[in-house]
Protein backbone atom coordinates (compact mmCIF):
# COMPACT_ATOMS: atom_id res chain seq x y z
CA UNK A 1 0.00 0.00 0.00
CA UNK A 2 1.57 3.42 -1.12
CA UNK A 3 0.15 7.05 -2.05
CA UNK A 4 1.90 7.10 -6.06
CA UNK A 5 0.73 10.36 -6.81
CA UNK A 6 0.56 12.97 -4.28
CA UNK A 7 0.05 16.45 -6.03
CA UNK A 8 -0.83 19.90 -4.66
CA UNK A 9 -0.36 23.48 -5.90
CA UNK A 10 -1.31 26.64 -4.45
CA UNK A 11 -1.09 29.61 -5.83
CA UNK A 12 -1.46 34.07 -4.93
CA UNK A 13 -4.27 35.42 -6.26
CA UNK A 14 -3.46 37.39 -10.33
CA UNK A 15 -0.23 34.56 -10.40
CA UNK A 16 -0.84 34.00 -13.87
CA UNK A 17 -2.51 37.35 -14.90
CA UNK A 18 -5.33 35.97 -16.63
CA UNK A 19 -7.84 39.02 -17.48
CA UNK A 20 -10.58 40.20 -15.08
CA UNK A 21 -13.23 38.62 -17.12
CA UNK A 22 -11.65 35.07 -16.27
CA UNK A 23 -10.80 35.31 -12.63
CA UNK A 24 -12.73 32.76 -11.60
CA UNK A 25 -10.91 29.98 -13.27
CA UNK A 26 -6.96 31.66 -12.55
CA UNK A 27 -5.76 28.58 -10.23
CA UNK A 28 -5.54 28.94 -6.13
CA UNK A 29 -5.48 25.27 -4.83
CA UNK A 30 -4.84 21.92 -6.37
CA UNK A 31 -4.79 18.84 -4.62
CA UNK A 32 -5.10 15.16 -5.39
CA UNK A 33 -4.93 12.85 -2.00
CA UNK A 34 -4.58 9.30 -2.73
CA UNK A 35 -3.86 5.37 -1.90
CA UNK A 36 -3.02 2.38 -3.97
CA UNK A 37 -3.48 -1.02 -2.82
CA UNK A 38 -1.24 -3.41 -4.81
CA UNK A 39 -1.62 -7.20 -3.97
CA UNK A 40 0.98 -9.06 -6.04
CA UNK A 41 1.82 -13.10 -6.97
CA UNK A 42 5.14 -14.22 -8.18
CA UNK A 43 6.00 -17.39 -9.86
CA UNK A 44 9.26 -18.72 -10.43
CA UNK A 45 10.29 -19.72 -13.90
CA UNK A 46 13.19 -21.94 -13.44
CA UNK A 47 15.93 -21.37 -11.03
CA UNK A 48 16.90 -17.77 -12.58
CA UNK A 49 13.88 -16.08 -14.02
CA UNK A 50 10.44 -14.91 -12.01
CA UNK A 51 7.47 -13.45 -12.83
CA UNK A 52 5.01 -11.23 -10.66
CA UNK A 53 1.88 -9.71 -11.65
CA UNK A 54 -0.90 -7.77 -9.78
CA UNK A 55 -3.78 -5.62 -9.63
CA UNK A 56 -3.53 -1.87 -8.78
CA UNK A 57 -6.81 -0.54 -6.93
CA UNK A 58 -6.29 3.39 -6.28
CA UNK A 59 -8.24 5.21 -4.49
CA UNK A 60 -8.93 8.84 -4.91
CA UNK A 61 -9.88 10.52 -1.22
CA UNK A 62 -9.79 14.17 -1.87
CA UNK A 63 -9.78 16.01 -5.14
CA UNK A 64 -9.12 19.51 -4.79
CA UNK A 65 -9.45 21.60 -8.30
CA UNK A 66 -10.41 25.44 -6.61
CA UNK A 67 -9.78 28.63 -8.34
CA UNK A 68 -9.92 32.23 -7.21
CA UNK A 69 -13.71 32.07 -6.97
CA UNK A 70 -14.98 28.48 -7.46
CA UNK A 71 -14.07 25.42 -5.25
CA UNK A 72 -14.08 22.01 -6.76
CA UNK A 73 -13.58 18.78 -5.21
CA UNK A 74 -14.06 15.07 -5.52
CA UNK A 75 -13.34 11.68 -4.94
CA UNK A 76 -13.31 7.69 -7.03
CA UNK A 77 -11.28 4.22 -7.44
CA UNK A 78 -10.70 2.35 -10.39
CA UNK A 79 -8.57 -0.76 -10.59
CA UNK A 80 -5.34 -0.87 -12.99
CA UNK A 81 -2.39 -3.69 -13.14
CA UNK A 82 1.18 -4.01 -13.07
CA UNK A 83 3.80 -7.12 -14.03
CA UNK A 84 7.54 -7.44 -13.28
CA UNK A 85 10.14 -10.13 -14.58
CA UNK A 86 13.48 -10.48 -12.96
CA UNK A 87 16.47 -12.57 -14.17
CA UNK A 88 19.41 -13.76 -12.33
CA UNK A 89 22.98 -14.09 -14.40
CA UNK A 90 25.60 -15.16 -12.41
CA UNK A 91 26.73 -11.78 -10.66
CA UNK A 92 24.05 -9.55 -12.96
CA UNK A 93 20.49 -8.99 -11.86
CA UNK A 94 18.14 -7.57 -14.53
CA UNK A 95 14.00 -6.35 -14.11
CA UNK A 96 11.43 -4.90 -16.18
CA UNK A 97 8.21 -3.61 -14.91
CA UNK A 98 5.15 -2.31 -16.06
CA UNK A 99 2.51 -0.37 -14.60
CA UNK A 100 -0.79 0.45 -16.30
CA UNK A 101 -2.35 4.00 -16.77
CA UNK A 102 -5.90 4.00 -14.20
CA UNK A 103 -8.64 6.40 -15.25
CA UNK A 104 -10.53 7.07 -12.10
CA UNK A 105 -13.81 8.52 -12.51
CA UNK A 106 -14.16 11.07 -10.18
CA UNK A 107 -18.41 12.37 -8.26
CA UNK A 108 -18.21 15.65 -6.15
CA UNK A 109 -19.06 19.13 -6.31
CA UNK A 110 -18.56 22.72 -7.81
CA UNK A 111 -19.25 25.55 -5.01
CA UNK A 112 -19.70 28.38 -7.18
CA UNK A 113 -21.63 30.76 -4.66
CA UNK A 114 -18.53 33.26 -4.53
CA UNK A 115 -19.81 33.96 -8.56
CA UNK A 116 -23.11 34.48 -10.04
CA UNK A 117 -23.40 30.37 -10.27
CA UNK A 118 -24.42 28.49 -7.38
CA UNK A 119 -23.16 25.03 -5.91
CA UNK A 120 -24.27 21.64 -7.57
CA UNK A 121 -22.77 18.10 -8.13
CA UNK A 122 -19.59 17.41 -10.80
CA UNK A 123 -18.33 14.58 -12.35
CA UNK A 124 -14.99 14.31 -14.17
CA UNK A 125 -12.48 11.35 -15.42
CA UNK A 126 -8.88 11.32 -14.27
CA UNK A 127 -5.87 9.69 -15.88
CA UNK A 128 -3.06 8.68 -14.05
CA UNK A 129 0.02 7.54 -15.95
CA UNK A 130 1.56 4.02 -17.04
CA UNK A 131 4.90 3.45 -16.18
CA UNK A 132 8.12 1.83 -17.28
CA UNK A 133 11.14 0.81 -15.66
CA UNK A 134 14.56 -1.23 -16.30
CA UNK A 135 16.95 -2.03 -14.11
CA UNK A 136 20.58 -3.81 -14.03
CA UNK A 137 22.49 -4.62 -10.79
CA UNK A 138 26.02 -5.80 -10.61
CA UNK A 139 27.11 -7.40 -7.57
CA UNK A 140 30.60 -6.51 -7.00
CA UNK A 141 31.20 -8.99 -3.45
CA UNK A 142 28.94 -8.87 -0.81
CA UNK A 143 28.64 -5.74 0.60
CA UNK A 144 28.69 -3.65 -2.73
CA UNK A 145 26.81 -3.43 -5.56
CA UNK A 146 26.38 -1.20 -8.59
CA UNK A 147 23.05 -0.51 -10.12
CA UNK A 148 21.42 1.43 -13.12
CA UNK A 149 17.66 2.31 -13.42
CA UNK A 150 15.53 3.69 -16.09
CA UNK A 151 11.78 4.83 -15.64
CA UNK A 152 9.64 6.04 -18.00
CA UNK A 153 6.45 7.70 -16.96
CA UNK A 154 3.57 9.25 -19.17
CA UNK A 155 2.57 11.82 -17.70
CA UNK A 156 1.11 13.03 -21.35
CA UNK A 157 -1.97 11.17 -20.55
CA UNK A 158 -2.67 14.03 -17.98
CA UNK A 159 -3.00 16.77 -20.26
CA UNK A 160 -6.48 17.20 -19.43
CA UNK A 161 -8.81 18.02 -16.68
CA UNK A 162 -12.55 18.33 -18.33
CA UNK A 163 -14.98 19.04 -15.29
CA UNK A 164 -18.96 18.80 -15.98
CA UNK A 165 -21.42 20.39 -13.90
CA UNK A 166 -24.71 22.34 -13.52
CA UNK A 167 -23.29 24.79 -11.32
CA UNK A 168 -21.68 26.68 -14.59
CA UNK A 169 -23.01 26.94 -18.38
CA UNK A 170 -19.95 25.02 -19.72
CA UNK A 171 -17.32 22.53 -18.90
CA UNK A 172 -14.39 23.57 -16.81
CA UNK A 173 -11.51 22.64 -18.47
CA UNK A 174 -8.08 22.61 -17.18
CA UNK A 175 -5.06 22.03 -19.72
CA UNK A 176 -1.84 20.61 -18.15
CA UNK A 177 0.50 19.78 -21.19
CA UNK A 178 2.61 17.91 -19.26
CA UNK A 179 5.13 15.14 -20.85
CA UNK A 180 6.18 11.97 -20.67
CA UNK A 181 9.25 12.28 -18.42
CA UNK A 182 12.37 9.87 -18.30
CA UNK A 183 14.56 9.39 -15.15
Amino acid sequence: MNSPFGLETKWPMNTFNIAASKDAFEPEHSKIKMYNINPNVALRLGNDTSIAVGADYYKLNDLLFNTQQIDINGSGADWGWNVGLQHVAGSWSFGLAYRSKVSVNVDGTVDATRTEFTRASATSKLEFPDMWQAGARYRVNDRLALEFDYERIGWSSFDKLTITTTAVPFPIVSTNNWQDSDA
